[in-house]
Parts: C-alpha cells; sequence; structure tokens
C-alpha cells in the first residue's frame, strides 16, 4: 500500500472514484467494527482504521484523522452518540416545552380565546407531542408549513395569551422587600408557595399560562433562532476529526472540519440524533 505524503491538505472535493489502490477491498467489510467504505478509504488515503474504541474512524499519515460516514436511503447524513451527545441541550429544551405545553388545560385556553383557538393545537398535543418525545423532530414538526401545525404556531398563540393575562399588578414579599408581579408570575409564586386556590387573585386563564415557564413562549422566534436552529451544528458533532468523508459504493468525498457547517445542513432529529444533507 502505498502512503500519502505526510504534508497532504485535506480540502473540499468532488466526489472521487475508488481507484485500483483500493480494488482488493470490499465496500463493505463485513468486519466488527468497521463501517461501509472504511477499508477502502483507508487504502485509497495511506490511512489506518481505528475501530470503535476511538472517537474517529481513520488515522491519516502526520496525523490528521477521519470520520468516515454513508447517506442514508434518503440521502441524507445519519449521526451516532456523538450527534446525540452534540444535541442534547436542544433536545432538553424541547422536550421541557412540550411537557409545559402538554400541562396546560386547553378548555380554559378555548374559554379564554374563543374563535382566536387555533384548533389545530389539540393534534398536535395529542399526535405530535408523543413523538416529539420519541425522538422524533422534523422541521414542520418544529416550525410548521403551508399544510402543517408545529411547535412555533403553539408557541406564539401562547405567547399572546401570557401579553394578554399579564396586566394586573400584585405585591409580594420577597427576602423582606415587596416586589410587583403580573398576574402570570404571581400565579407562579402561588404555585410555590402554596397559596390555596380560594385565596388566589388571578384568572384561570392566569394560572394555565403559568406553567409557560420555559423562555420560548414568551420569545419563540428565539426559539427558532437559538434552538431548533442551534439543534446540531456539524463542527460540533464531529469535534475530533479534521475531516468527513462521505463514502458511497462508487467513491468518496473529503470535507475538512473547517467547511463542515457550511458543507451540511441540519435538518431533523430521528431517534434523539440529528440528522444532515450535503447543500
Amino acid at each position: 500500500m502505498m502512503l500519502l505524503n505526510e504534508k497532504v491538505t485535506l480540502s473540499t472535493t468532488s466526489p472521487q472514484r475508488w481507484t485500483a489502490a483500493s480494488k482488493k477491498f470490499p465496500y463493505a467489510s463485513g468486519k466488527a467494527g468497521v463501517g461501509p467504505g472504511e477499508e477502502k478509504l483507508a487504502a485509497e488515503l495511506g490511512g489506518k482504521i481505528m475501530g470503535g474504541s476511538v472517537s474517529y474512524d481513520i488515522a491519516l499519515p502526520g496525523g490528521k484523522k477521519l470520520e468516515v460516514k454513508e447517506l442514508d436511503e434518503r440521502g441524507q447524513l445519519r449521526t451516532g452518540t456523538e450527534g446525540a451527545a452534540a444535541s442534547s441541550q436542544a433536545v432538553s429544551q424541547i422536550l421541557k416545552i412540550c411537557d409545559e405545553l402538554a400541562d396546560i388545560d386547553t378548555v380554559i385556553l378555548k374559554s379564554a380565546a374563543k374563535s382566536d383557538y387555533p384548533i389545530q393545537l389539540d393534534d398536535f398535543i395529542a399526535e405530535d407531542i408523543p413523538l416529539i418525545k420519541k425522538g422524533e423532530m422534523t422541521t414542520p414538526r418544529m416550525i410548521g408549513s403551508e399544510k402543517k401545525f408545529g411547535l412555533l404556531q403553539a408557541l406564539r398563540f401562547i405567547s399572546a395569551l401570557l401579553k394578554a393575562t399579564a396586566d394586573d399588578e400584585h405585591t409580594v414579599s420577597l427576602d423582606d422587600k415587596d416586589v410587583s408581579v403580573d398576574n402570570v408570575q404571581f400565579a407562579r409564586v402561588a404555585d410555590v408557595v402554596g397559596i390555596e386556590d380560594d385565596e388566589l387573585r388571578v384568572s384561570p386563564l392566569s394560572r394555565e399560562m403559568a406553567k409557560a415557564k420555559s423562555r420560548a413562549f414568551k420569545d419563540p422566534e428565539w426559539f427558532v433562532d437559538a434552538v431548533w436552529a442551534r439543534a446540531a451544528i456539524p463542527s460540533e458533532v464531529f469535534p475530533d476529526a479534521d475531516a468527513l468523508a462521505i463514502v458511497s459504493p462508487d467513491g468518496y468525498r473529503l470535507i475538512p472540519k473547517s467547511k463542515l457547517d457550511t458543507a451540511l445542513e441540519f435538518t431533523r432529529i430521528s431517534q434523539g440524533k440529528p440528522r444532515f444533507k450535503i447543500r
């Protein structure tokens, strides 16, 4: 096997076909811990297969590290435990938002909102939230589409109700200091200190709105920009690799870490792990 020059640099390339250098190696090796295309790529680049004991797949001459991935049947890149770890914060935030939303009594919301109540919200809570909790988070399910009511639409509806109910002021004593709070804040304080319902001077709607504690309910656009859009950053999903190799039975493509965030686009989370497509 001919080794590459140790000064070889990794750069974004158009797909490269397998050459005679890897002809004797099968695309699917069948060896434990060795993924599709790894043996052929190691032969092409003069690298060493690392196996499942380290966080990357191939070590190149000079110490460069490659992560090797095959696109799925949708033409998307599936990630493993490294992807789940990188997106764990966003997933936790989304699950917390959904738990709070599912805990709100929609009967009270319907009574308060009347004709402004989005009837699709009931189906979203009943059908989509269980799937989200199973780790199935698609873009339409998160931010909606022309045909799909998503989490973003639910957040916008709750946000409008929060603004409508946060009017009256109440005075509470915190650390021997009197503080003015609105209806929703007062209802949250009441839950903490255990004020009985007959003593609570806020509407049932305010009590329900008090359950919407996550920032996303107050600022739905923050949810889009800071949570969903950044749920999985490619360069953070593969932190230990100097480049990502996309392999297929026909050949391979190398994407250096510096180009990952522009070459790959986050599409969804499936089974709790992010997926990407090639731009």
